[in-house]
């Protein structure tokens, strides 16, 4: 039995979630035609997710793009006369506020029509689906999430007496219980500077390298180096 400098470790455990997650939600009604992902399946940034349907949507664009039509042929007609000196000056400004009122309104439907198709605002993993095929959607309804399994962090819950200690930055230890005896090196990306009044704790942000086999939702924890203490230590084999 003798007295050792040991190393202060901190312990604290946490689960894996993701950096960049996305909860798509519909902003339109209509029935869905078109649904090209699943659970688990990886996307691609950009790739169309599912389709709406909506005949209303697609009435005002034909609509928008018809009035567009008329109000160009009209603002020519009257831009040709005015530039030969034909017609007054009332005139081209009624021609052009015409045009460029349907104009706004093609715009406007046509971005209407765009929120019936859903693409991934993220490169990730598709985690939850919450509708089908043939389904009615709702605005403002949850439908598709995708988590960026590429890049991870741990959030773990520190005492109030060790949160002082730990600074964005520094290396942490992270070990995940599904795969026991491995090292993870870690770094600490944020110390969220509000406690829950209720355990006195704080939550700390760790980034992690993706690997293979981390899932977020698994369970880790933490190890905190904070400096060395003096410590009164036996030899592992005195112990039975």
């Amino acid at each position: 039995v003798e007295p050792r400098i040991v190393e202060s470790v901190v312990t604290a455990a946490g689960a894996l979630s993701s950096k960049n997650s996305s909860v798509l939600s519909g902003k339109v009604m209509g029935r869905v035609v078109a649904l090209n992902v699943h659970e688990g399946d990886q996307v691609a940034e950009g790739r169309l997710l599912m389709k709406i349907e909506s005949g209303e949507i697609t009435a005002q664009v034909i609509q928008a793009q018809a009035a567009y039509n008329n109000a160009k042929l009209q603002y020519d007609r009257i831009k040709s006369l005015y530039d030969a000196q034909a017609s007054t000056q009332m005139e081209m400004d009624q021609a052009t506020l015409g045009f460029e009122t349907a104009q706004a309104g093609l715009r406007a439907a046509k971005a209407m029509e765009s929120y019936t198709i859903i693409t991934a605002p993220i490169s990730g993993q598709i985690v939850e689906k919450r509708i089908n095929l043939g389904e009615m959607a709702m605005p403002g309804q949850p439908l598709i999430k995708i988590e960026d399994n590429r890049n991870l962090r741990l959030e773990v819950t520190v005492r109030e007496q060790d949160i002082l200690q730990i600074r964005p930055g520094a290396a942490v230890t992270v070990q995940i219980d599904a795969m026991p005896g491995k090292d993870i090196a870690g770094k600490v990306s944020q110390v969220v500077p509000a406690s829950d009044i209720r355990t006195h704790s704080f939550i700390v942000k760790i980034d992690i390298p993706a690997d293979k086999g981390l899932i977020t939702g698994m369970y880790g924890k933490a190890f905190f180096t904070l400096g060395k203490h003096e410590a009164i230590v036996v030899p592992k084999t005195a112990v039975v």
